[in-house]
Order: C-alpha cells, then structure tokens, then sequence
C-alpha cells in the first residue's frame, strides 16, 4: 500500500521538484523499504545528478520487484538502468545486457506500456548510436502502439517525437515536423504527466530543427517551451538539450549566446551524461571555427576525433588555411562515415566536397557532389537546404564560366540563406557573389559586396574574418581559377593548353583570360601577366 509520503513523491516528481521528492521518498523508507519507493527515489536521484547513489536505489529496486514476482516493474527497471548506462557512464555493453534483460522479462506481457518504453528506447539507440532512422522509425511505432493500448498519453507523444525525428532523419521533413509539433502542442499545454518526458520530447523537436536549419520553427518553439516552464514555476526544460538549442543560437548569429550554453553544456554533461558528452563539443569546435579560432577548434576535435562531425570541422579548416590535401582526407573520412541513407546528413560534407573539389581541380568529384546534394535539397526542400544546393551550383556555374548563372544561383542563395536567418552562410554567398561580380568586370559591384561580408562578420564578432576579406578585396582581386590560368598563361601555354591541361573548354579559357584583362586593367595577355607579376600575384 502507497503511504502518503510515496504519494508526496511522486506529486513532486511530476511537477519537477527534485529535491522535494527526494525528502519525501527517503521519508517513505525510513518507514519500510519497497520497491515503488526505491524507484521514485531513483528517478529524483538521477534529477539530482546524485548518480553513485542512484544506481544504488535502481538496481536494488529491480532486485525487490524480481523478488515480488512482478516482471513489468522489473522490466522497468531494467530498462531504466540499461538507458543510464549507456548516457551516464557510456557503458554500452552494460547497458546492452540490461536491455536485453528487460526485452526477455517482457516477453509475455503482451503491449503494455514497459514494452513500449523499451521499445522508445532501443528506437533512440538506433537513431542516436546507429543513425539508422529506419530502425527508430519501427521502434517508434511499436511504442506508440503500446502507449495508446496502455492510455499512457506521456508514451505516446514521446513515441510521436521520435518517429517525426525519424522521419525527417530520413528525408521527410515535412511529415516528420508535423509529428514533432504535435507532440511538442502536448508536452507544453501540461497535457503530459512527466516534466522530464516533456522536456525530452522539445529536445527532439529542437534536434530536428538543427538538422534541417529550420530555425523559425525552432525558435517558436524555444519561446512557448521558455514560457511553459515559467508558467509551471520549473527550471529551464533546456538543461536537456542545450547543445542542441546552442545550436540554433549559433546559426541565428548569437555567437556569445552559442558560447554560453556551449560551456555549461560541456560541464553538465562531462559529469551527468559522458555517453554524450561529445555532443557539446562537437558544436563548440564548430562555433570555433566559425569564429576562426582554429587552434582551440583543432583541440577540440581531437578529443572526439573519431566522430564525423569533427572530421567535417577538421576539413573545413584545413580547406580554409589552403591545406588541400588534408582538407580531402578528413573530408573523405566523414562522407564515409555518414550513411548514403541520411540524405540529409551528407549535405554540410557535400557542400564542401564541391568547393574542395573545384580548388583541386577534380571537378568530375565536384559535379558528382554538386548532384547528391542538389537531389538531397530537392526531397528535403527547406530554405536552408535549398540555399545549400543553389550555392554550389553557383560555384559550379562560376568554375564553368556561366558568370550570369552563377550571380542569378548566389542571389538566390543569399535570399534563401536570409529567409532562414543564417547570417554566417549569407556571408559566404556573399563573398562567391563578389568573386563572380569581379569575373563578370564589375569590379564596384564585387568591392559593396565584400564591405558587405567584412560588416556581417563584424556583427557577428569576427574582426579577423573581417580583415581578412578586406585584405584579399584589396590586394588579390582574381579568383583562384583566374590566377590558376594566369599562371598558366605566363609559362607561355596557349589557351588550348591551357584547356587541356585544366579539362576545360577552349571558351571558358579564354573567357577568364578576357576577365583578368579586364580586372588588371590591362589591354593584352602580356601586359596582364607582366601586371600580376609587379602585383605578387604570380
């Protein structure tokens, strides 16, 4: 029987105050030990981050309910302890056998709600440790089946949450948003009997929205979510998922707001969750690099080297500190890493694949990544993506020669890329733009636009990114195709040389020929090349 001290309990479980529910429980042992008490003690233990203990009280609950006879509590349990493992310590193989444990107590019990809490769980092991969205998709459904059998409302929209992620893991975004909003409506309206289940099913919409740059939803989202959590006299629901929602901070350019959440993420879950820790600093590598902090970026990556998202970070300097080679073996690494399935995942990978590809002249590796991203943003079809695929076939068009193509792709590009309020990637739209104006010989034209790249990475707290572009406007106004051919051309090759040794057209030879002239200001090839000479070009 529940003393009212149990009862307490679990009334300040479910509100969310851990600490009141920890004195209450402790209160109801110090009466007799059960296995119910045990389990409510544990789970605001783990709230607490109290997490030698609450090991302690979860296995020693298990332990009882096997004693009682009573599989399903067991099985909870179990399923509890296997989850723990696996987040808080990083234990997998333990936590492999306590699933497996609870999977084998489960098998007669039919669809009752444990089942399709473990089922929820080995979904977001699939889709969290496996990428495989298929799978969590499965597992997804079969726990959704078992809340609505079980009328356990909290299952079912958690189990709503991870199929809509699922889905859009999978290409099918606006399914899967539909999903994730509909179970975030109920997470937020006090609907759900659990904060923290609430707390996790935001965390899937904001992962999501992160996944596809989706930032109006997300940032919808953060402040109805903000403002439930007021309402409900709780602590931030963010303290889940704040690398997720530091994210979409750094995306929208709220460097410093990025950086904040970054490092209380990477603190909280060093000590409360090492099995993803990796998660914050993955991000922090990136607002590094984006910050053009590149050592402390290198740092960071190097201490989860083995993710594909610090070799995509690794690439992404090298590519930028004209380390070509390198850039291509990291990048490699990831592409090989990501799963041809997670369509969607490969884009960031294939961006760069075109751009490294055109600067080492692969440009067959180039076009065949320009068409797998651009085959990506199509089924995708957010603004983000879409603005991902028109800026590198811009780059492809500029490589080409089909100047006006590319200007029309970039502007394009920047409107998309501004829609979505991603003022980081509109900078280097931008900056393509200016290179392409300067190709085409509008030199005014290219010099705007790069004052107007040096101010957006002013505003958004890189003076060296600044600088840096002011100094190459200045100083090197070619493109590295121009300066490729006009080298070429001061070691005396024809433009039919020049084509063949570039694997490209005779006409787009001397069309970048045309516009060195034209930029130098000089009225022959030979005076271009004795021109780039007194410059330091050549």
């Amino acid at each position: 029987m529940r003393t009212r001290e149990a009862a307490a309990g679990e009334e300040a479980l479910r509100g969310g105050r851990w600490n009141e529910a920890r004195e209450a429980y402790d209160a109801a042992l110090a009466a007799g030990e059960t296995p119910a008490a045990l389990e409510g003690l544990g789970l605001a233990l783990r709230w607490l981050e109290d997490f030698p203990r609450c090991f302690e009280v979860q296995e020693r609950a298990y332990l009882l309910y096997r004693q009682a006879g009573d599989a399903r509590g067991a099985a909870r349990l179990a399923t509890r302890l296997g989850r723990d493992n696996l987040i808080v310590r990083a234990d997998a193989a333990v936590a492999s056998g306590w699933l497996a444990r609870a999977e084998r107590l489960l098998e007669e019990q039919g669809d009752c709600s444990e089942r399709g809490w473990l089922s929820l769980r080995q979904g977001q092991i699939a889709l969290y440790g496996f990428h495989d969205a298929a799978q969590a998709e499965q597992a997804a459904l079969a726990a959704r089946r078992c809340g609505a059998k079980a009328a356990d409302t909290d299952l079912e929209m958690a189990a709503i949450a991870l199929a809509g992620l699922a889905l859009v893991r999978q290409g099918r975004v606006d399914d899967g948003m539909r999903l994730l909003d509909e179970a975030s409506a109920a997470a937020i309206s006090g609907e759900l009997a659990w904060r923290d289940v609430a707390g996790a099913i935001c965390c899937d919409l904001i992962f999501a929205c992160e996944y596809v740059h989706d930032l109006g939803r997300a940032g919808q989202w953060c402040e109805a979510t903000a403002a439930s959590a007021r309402r409900d006299g709780i602590g931030g629901v963010f303290g889940i998922c704040r690398a997720h929602y530091a994210s979409v901070l750094m995306y929208r350019g709220d460097w410093a707001g990025a950086e904040a959440e970054l490092e209380k993420a990477a603190a909280v879950l060093e000590q409360s969750a090492r099995g993803v820790a990796y998660e914050a600093v993955l991000r922090l590598a990136e607002l590094r690099r984006r910050q053009a902090r590149f050592d402390e970026a290198e740092s960071l990556c190097a201490k989860v080297s083995w993710h594909a998202r610090a070799q995509l970070c690794r690439a992404a300097m090298d590519f930028e500190r004209g380390r070509l080679d390198d850039a291509s073996d990291y990048l490699h690494a990831h592409l090989r890493a990501v799963q041809a399935s997670d369509r969607l995942g490969r884009v960031p990978g294939l961006e760069l694949a075109v751009a490294l590809g055109l600067a080492r002249n692969d440009r067959e590796g180039a076009r065949a990544a320009g068409e797998e991203l651009s085959e990506a943003a199509d089924r995708g079809a957010s603004a983000p993506l879409l603005a991902a695929r028109d800026l590198a076939l811009a780059r492809l068009d500029h490589d080409d020669g089909e100047l006006e193509r590319a200007r029309t792709r970039l502007e394009d590009a920047l409107a998309g890329f501004g829609r979505a309020g991603l003022p980081f990637e509109a900078a280097e739209s931008r900056l393509e733009l200016a290179e392409v104006l300067a190709a085409s010989g509008r030199p005014r034209a290219a010099a705007r636009e790069r004052e107007l790249v040096a101010s957006a990475y002013r505003e958004l707290g890189c003076e060296e990114r600044a600088a840096a572009v002011e100094s190459a406007g200045a100083s090197a106004p070619l493109t590295k195709r121009e300066l490729e051919v006009l080298r070429l051309v001061a070691d005396g090759l024809s433009e039919e040389a020049i084509a063949e040794r570039l694997v490209i057209s005779p006409h787009t030879v001397h069309r970048h020929v045309a516009n060195v002239r034209t930029k130098l200001g000089q009225p022959s090839r030979a005076a271009a090349v004795a021109q780039a000479a007194r410059d330091g070009l050549i």
